[in-house]
């Protein structure tokens, strides 16, 4: 699961794999401070944090945080995500062995971008925004718009 908040003019992020690992970005002056189950981690363009789990006699990696000076990225190939952000703009994606798994806000990630707008209810929707505001959690900061024309909504 990813969260984002916009503090200021900035994206906060808080990326959860499973129940055990709580990854998160905060924004600050000069970058990022990185924050894994609540420790504060370094990462530098020269140093990426690895975290791995000892499996046996190996060390098996689960994910990632890297620095390039510019872009924060949060990889795993075994939670299958891969979440980018340079604190202004972001992207989520999942990894290759994914593709056509998934559903919810992020679609299907099948190639078919007909068919990429499935609401919870599986319905398809025409546009993104639409479709987006159908995933909201109402609450009293945050609901989806009212009123809205279903045929404009909907593909038939």
């Amino acid at each position: 699961m990813v969260l984002s908040a916009k503090v200021k003019d900035k994206w906060r992020f808080k990326v959860f794999f499973s129940n055990k690992f709580n990854i998160q970005l905060i924004p600050k002056d000069d970058g990022m401070d990185v924050d894994v189950n609540g420790k504060k981690i370094v990462v530098t363009k020269e140093e990426p944090y690895i975290h791995s789990v000892k499996v046996g006699i190996r060390d098996i990696e689960l994910f990632s945080v890297e620095f390039n000076g510019i872009i924060y990225k949060i990889c795993s190939e075994k939670f299958g995500i891969i979440m980018s952000t340079d604190g202004i703009g972001y992207g989520v994606s999942n990894t290759r062995y994914y593709t056509g798994k998934t559903c919810g806000l992020c679609g299907d990630s099948n190639d078919n971008g007909y068919s990429e707008f499935k609401g919870p209810n599986n319905n398809a929707f025409k546009s993104s925004n639409a479709f987006a505001y159908s995933y909201v959690i109402p609450s009293d900061k945050c609901s989806p718009p009212s009123g809205a024309n279903e045929n404009e909504l909907f593909l038939k």
